[in-house]
């Protein structure tokens, strides 16, 4: 008699029920199982190859994350970089404080300077102090129609006759079924310069306010020549002739103040950006007898706050370094030995040996040790204006070496990280530089522009008296001028805003540094950008993990077909064995039946 293994039953690819080891008592599918893992083991090292590369795409993601952050605090601190650019280092702060003025009664207490005034610094403004009063602050004009009783009805119903009137040379027309409501919206689509609101005294007394978009004298109301509707809705006083406003509200008037000691600048706006290079001023409120000193100063804490955010960018990238180089509980190990397994090896991270971030790394500390002679001494590295590598090899700030440097040579340290560019012919303006571009002294030459303002030939040399015919030296796009590889300059992008028809300009000094922000900038641009290193070694994984998962499909396919050929073998043997076993109790009943006949 079978007896039946009911732990030996499994379900085979095909969906249909099996019993492993039926009839021999062979447990068959364990011995598949453990033959398909066997085989499988080159599986399984695909398998753990597409994880380790899979934690690299992580690990370079987290890395390409840092090296824009640094790269972004790298590209304040490389100056003005474009003409339209600011320079941090250049950047002003501003405080006002106020006292009373000369002549003002001793009784006076001068208000605050918050509550009179205030101002912003653009980083072309000087700096040094400046003495304002404000006399008197400039008003927009405002005037009211008479009283309406009701806004709803018909103007002509309120006793105003029907016709045209003028505001700022534009005409409105008053027809019969005008509302005050309609004579409002006409009024504010009429673009004459004003804006019209009804305000309500009560629910029987109604005016119309009108008031001049822009205060000054210059922008005060002028309804023109007097017609019966503007005397009807009370806006002026006569129904003919030169118009005499009837209900002002508000005068126009000027903004009125010293600055300097210069008395009486009128100006028609509270916004005034025409008085102090580079600052606007903003009125609140006039006091005479209340003088107002404005400093303007260069913005030492901008400066201080951007050098940590350098500093702190560096660290990051040299930390992530550090850490990947550490053994540590990781989930992942990597080959760092490379004898094609990592399972004795060292837990590091899985791009600890990696060129790319290494290069990254050794291209910061080289230059942050480096020293640029052609500075001024004391400001000629790092270590100089108080930032310095410790022992664990991130930098390290001494505030009171940095805070006194940014307070005695502000200008110094910015030249130590920024491009600075300096120039012999004012027309001559900085657009642009490349990572090849060499610090130093050039020569420029141009024989002029045309009737356009566009450079017709031009040269670029290291020394001086080298003409102006088209050397090669020069790419020329309009006013723009390029050097081309091989000058020194290569990459340096310039305009020669000289007008048209100017004519040649000959032995122009330009002299420029390559500070070390503006160095490590152009290297990480090129390591971040769209398509640079980062992004090729991320898209070389996408493809490698791709090619392996293809792999890993083929291997189990074809594993799929051999188990399933195995389970048909021990299958046909277990029937096999069936049979033999039924002749085999055929054979012993035929047997015994004849031992008792016997």
């Amino acid at each position: 008699m079978v007896s039946l293994n009911t732990n030996n039953i499994s379900i085979g690819s095909d969906g249909q029920v099996q019993f492993s080891g039926l009839s021999s008592g062979i447990d068959f599918q364990s011995i598949i199982d453990t033959t398909i893992t066997a085989k499988r083991a080159t599986a399984v090292s695909i398998e753990n190859r597409i994880e380790t590369n899979s934690q690299q795409m992580e690990d370079y993601a987290s890395l390409k994350t840092l090296s824009e952050t640094f790269q972004s605090s790298l590209d304040v601190l490389r100056g003005s970089t474009s003409f339209f650019g600011d320079d941090i280092f250049e950047s002003k702060t501003s405080f006002f404080t106020s006292t009373a003025a000369a002549g003002a009664p001793a009784s006076h207490e001068p208000s605050s300077a918050g509550e009179l005034i205030s101002a912003s610094v653009a980083s072309d403004a000087a700096t040094g102090t400046h003495t304002i009063t404000i006399q008197q602050i400039a008003k927009a004009h405002q005037v009211r129609s008479g009283a309406i009783t009701d806004k709803t009805a018909t103007l002509l119903s309120e006793g105003v006759t029907s016709g045209t009137f003028e505001i700022g040379g534009e005409t409105i027309t008053v027809s019969a079924t005008h509302t005050l409501i309609d004579l409002q919206d006409d009024i504010n689509a009429a673009n004459a310069g004003v804006t019209a609101t009804i305000v309500s005294a009560s629910d029987t007394e109604h005016y119309l306010v009108i008031t001049s978009e822009d205060s000054g004298t210059d922008n005060a109301i002028d309804f023109g020549t007097a017609t019966q509707t503007s005397f009807d809705l009370g806006l002026t006083t006569a129904n003919s002739g030169a118009s005499v406003i009837a209900n002002e509200l508000q005068a126009a008037q000027n903004a009125i103040l010293d600055v300097n000691g210069i008395t009486n600048i009128n100006r028609s706006d509270n916004e005034i950006d025409d008085i102090i290079e580079g600052v606007t001023l903003s009125l609140f409120q006039a006091e005479a007898d209340t003088e107002l000193t404005l400093t303007i100063d260069t913005d030492l804490n901008a400066v201080k706050t951007e050098l940590l955010n350098f500093v702190d960018g560096y660290n990051a990238i040299r930390s992530f370094y550090d850490d990947q180089r550490t053994a540590s509980d990781r989930d992942l190990t990597i080959d760092s030995d490379g004898d094609g397994d990592a399972t004795n090896d060292s837990e590091f991270g899985s791009i600890a040996f990696d060129s790319t971030m290494r290069g990254i790394v050794e291209q910061m500390v080289t230059v942050a040790v480096s020293n640029n002679d052609s500075l001024t001494d004391g400001f000629q590295s790092l270590a100089q204006i108080g930032i310095s590598v410790d022992e664990d090899f991130q930098l390290e700030i001494d505030e009171d070496i940095l805070d006194n440097k940014l307070l005695t040579g502000v200008e110094d340290v910015g030249k130590l990280f920024k491009f600075d560019f300096t120039t012999s012919d004012s027309r001559v303006r900085y657009v642009s530089n490349t990572g090849d571009t060499t610090q130093g002294t050039y020569y420029l030459n141009f024989a002029g522009t045309d009737g356009d303002g566009d450079i017709t030939d031009g040269t670029i040399s290291a020394s001086a008296g080298n003409g102006t015919a088209d050397d090669g030296s020069l790419t020329l796009n309009g006013a723009a001028a390029t050097a081309t590889d091989g000058t020194g300059a290569d990459g340096l992008t310039v305009l020669f805003v000289a007008g048209a028809s100017a004519g040649a300009a000959t032995d122009i000094t330009v002299s420029f540094t390559r500070g070390l922000a503006d160095q490590l900038y152009h290297y990480f641009e090129e390591v971040n950008q769209l398509g640079g290193r980062l992004d090729e070694i991320n898209e070389q994984l996408v493809e490698r993990n791709e090619d392996l998962e293809d792999q890993v499909e083929t291997i189990d396919a074809r594993l799929e077909v051999q188990r399933e050929a195995l389970e048909r073998k021990y299958v046909a043997m277990e029937a096999a064995l069936i049979q033999l076993e039924s002749l085999k109790d055929t054979i012993t009943g035929f047997v015994d039946a004849m031992n008792s006949d016997s």
